[in-house]
């Protein structure tokens, strides 16, 4: 009985202490998290987050079963958002910023720069309309973004690449557009590079940006695709008629994963 006491209150002394040592780690490291955030807000994206939606489209290969299919769909959505009241800027994309994807390849560049270590880095490979690069509001460094034409095969391949594309394979400060990169294919073709877009935080607005390539969708028609538009009225009002658009081209085509680039931020 006269021991107990004494024991109680040393515990007792012992769980505050305890208390007050947590609370000062979790103190700290709120204070660090909050800077982190802080500082990785003022990190340049590298494309529009303002009034920007985002969502994704996908076609039912056994109801649209030939590529061509697809890019007429693909073409028609395009021109039916953009006429929405309300859209200034409509496109589609395999690879939204900051949405999750890592669509990655190997290409054979020409004039490439010898490389650390004999390295070949993954290119990440996104397909896009002419209408996405307003619609996200890239910067174009050099050159021409990609236009409708470029979807055509009567017309020569065409390719537009990133600022870290063109350090990575040709050197700081070299020009990048004129030069070619192709394929690994035996019978793939050159492609031209038409424009050069500054860099974009795909990954993270933490993470290092990786050489990029953006390839019209008309010559490479996928069936799942994002589509991005631009605003002047709040983006999520949009939703309803971009839905009624989806339904008058086809019932069964859902819209999903709806955000503003904001909310992905």
């Amino acid at each position: 009985g006269t021991t107990g006491a004494p024991r109680g209150r040393r515990t007792l002394s012992f769980l505050v202490g305890a208390e007050f040592a947590l609370a000062a780690v979790l103190l700290v490291c709120g204070t660090l998290l909050v800077k982190a955030f802080d500082r990785v807000r003022g990190v340049d994206p590298g494309f529009r987050a303002d009034n920007v939606l985002v969502g994704t489209v996908s076609l039912s290969e056994g109801t649209r079963p030939k590529p061509e299919q697809w890019f007429a769909f693909w073409k028609e959505l395009e021109q039916r958002v953009t006429a929405i009241p309300g859209v200034d800027a409509a496109g589609l994309t395999t690879c939204a910023p900051l949405a999750g994807c890592h669509l990655g390849n190997f290409f054979d560049v020409e004039g490439a720069v010898p490389l650390p270590d004999g390295k070949n880095p993954v290119i990440l490979t996104r397909f896009a309309s002419a209408g996405y690069f307003p619609a996200i509001g890239l910067r174009l460094t050099a050159g021409r973004f990609l236009e409708d034409a470029d979807s055509r095969p009567d017309t020569p391949p065409a390719v537009v690449v990133n600022e870290s594309f063109v350090r990575t394979f040709w050197g700081e400060g070299s020009a990048g557009v004129g030069r070619r990169i192709k394929n690994r294919g035996p019978n793939d073709p050159w492609i031209t590079v038409v424009g050069v877009t500054g860099d974009v935080k795909n990954y993270g607005l933490e993470q290092p940006v990786r050489p990029g390539v953006y390839f019209p969708i008309g010559r490479f028609p996928r069936a799942d695709m994002m589509l991005a538009v631009h605003t002047t009225v709040p983006p999520a009002s949009i939703t309803p008629s971009i839905r009624d658009v989806l339904r008058q081209m086809d019932a069964e085509v859902p819209l999903v994963r709806v955000r503003t680039v904001e909310q992905l931020i």
